[in-house]
């Protein structure tokens, strides 16, 4: 292996790695804009004790896991460090759609 390809190579691991990163922020701000309009719509009808919270977070988070748990296991994965796969990924996870 050349040094441009150890080159390459790394640069291509902080792009997956930067991939999944914005993956997840994104993941995560969508799961705190539901969860504050359930607790909104929620509350309007009645209050949402701590307890459910917890439960409505923890239902939340669960959810979340799973949905980005296949897009970062493929760029976990050595073979799939390329710039196509990086690309699109985050076209589906669009990070900067808010």
């Amino acid at each position: 292996m050349t040094d441009q390809d150890t080159e390459a190579a790394a640069a291509t691991d902080t792009d997956a790695s930067a991939a999944q990163q914005a993956i997840r922020r994104q993941a995560e701000r969508i799961k705190a804009r539901e969860l504050r309009q359930a607790y909104n719509r929620l509350e309007a009808d009645s209050s949402v004790s701590t307890p459910e919270k917890a439960i409505l977070d923890a239902m939340a988070t669960a959810i979340v896991d799973e949905v980005v748990a296949a897009p970062v296991s493929v760029l976990d994965r050595a073979d799939a460090y390329d710039d196509d796969t990086v690309e699109t990924a985050l076209e589906l996870f669009d990070p900067t759609d808010e």
